[in-house]
């Protein structure tokens, strides 16, 4: 992961290490091993970052794209409807 992206994700949204890592269900020393670059998360854990960031995974990881595109409704509707 790209530690200048996580912390900035993490500081746009006004969150505190200890909620990121809570939130995603570790402790605050890994979460913060994530964010010095000593440590990498795990596939599942990266995607639960990204969520809880309101990010995407390919962005952490150095994507240029910041912000989720799409949302759990919008993909909801689409399925509903079979089109946007």
């Amino acid at each position: 992961m790209k530690r200048e992206r996580l912390i900035a994700q993490r500081i746009r949204l006004g969150l505190k290490q200890e909620d990121v890592a809570a939130a995603v269900g570790v402790t605050r020393s890994t979460y913060v091993r994530y964010e010095t670059g000593l440590r990498m998360p795990s596939i599942p854990v990266a995607r639960r970052i990204a969520v809880v960031l309101n990010s995407t995974v390919d962005y952490l990881f150095g994507d240029d794209v910041p912000n989720r595109k799409n949302s759990f409704d919008e993909h909801a509707a689409l399925d509903a409807t079979g089109t946007e």
